[in-house]
């Protein structure tokens, strides 16, 4: 079984990459979840009303369901996360998920979040820039200002759950301006083997010219972690 987590801005069919993976996994014949985080897509709330501790309730309430379902093997559960959804399953339900694929995923997350809030001048509702919009976006193109407040606690639980975290692939285009590829560098360094890195030449946030390749390395690693 997949779980498949989308960015900030999308939802589980406009993030990128995300369809087309979901459609690959399952001819290779895995079970594939995807869901819209808080915010996102059908479920309720707007982009403004996120925190990532909202997000990370949303996936254990979907690990929950998926580990009560009696033809879902517990002890093979993996996570795709693409972005912001690749830094969610590093917060919550560690324990839980035997294999990880995350692209793009922002590790530092007071590096890479907190510049936009203070050049904001640390108002309400921060505005974001229109180039991190992959998707329909539900409500204004902004943030509240507890989303920020929540990054330094966050980061410090991701820090210390990277201890237990292991069977992961780190994915990185080399070509991404909004999540700098020191954020894939130091995730890697920090997770325990088996664990792979590949930072993918031309490639963009979206993976726009590189989108077949990121999918095969994704289910080449789900294979080998989760059906030997």
């Amino acid at each position: 079984m997949i779980t498949l987590c989308h960015g900030l801005t999308n939802s589980k069919t406009t993030c990128p990459l995300i369809n087309e993976a979901a459609g690959l996994f399952v001819k290779q014949g895995f079970l594939v979840f995807r869901f819209n985080f808080f915010g996102s897509g059908e479920s309720g709330g707007d982009l403004r009303e996120k925190l990532l501790s909202k997000l990370a309730c949303n996936l254990n309430d979907g690990i929950d369901f998926l580990l009560g379902l009696s033809f879902v093997d517990k002890n093979n559960i993996g996570v795709w996360g693409r972005s912001l959804g690749g830094t969610i399953p590093l917060i919550c339900c560690i324990q839980r998920v035997n294999a990880y694929v995350l692209l793009s995923t922002p590790f530092s997350l007071l590096k890479t979040f907190y510049p936009v809030y203070s050049q904001a001048g640390e108002r309400e509702f921060v505005p974001l820039p229109s180039r991190t919009v992959t998707g329909i976006v539900k409500g204004s193109l902004e943030l509240n200002s507890s989303f920020f407040n929540e990054l330094e606690s966050m980061e410090e639980l991701i820090s210390k759950n990277l201890q237990s975290i292991r069977n992961i692939l780190v994915i990185q285009g080399d070509k991404d301006t909004q999540v700098d590829q020191a954020n894939a560098r130091k995730l890697y360094e920090k997770v325990a083997e088996p664990k792979r890195l590949e930072i993918i030449h031309g490639a963009n946030h979206r993976y726009t010219s590189s989108g077949e390749q990121t999918i095969s390395f994704s289910l080449q690693w789900f294979k080998a972690t989760l059906m030997s």
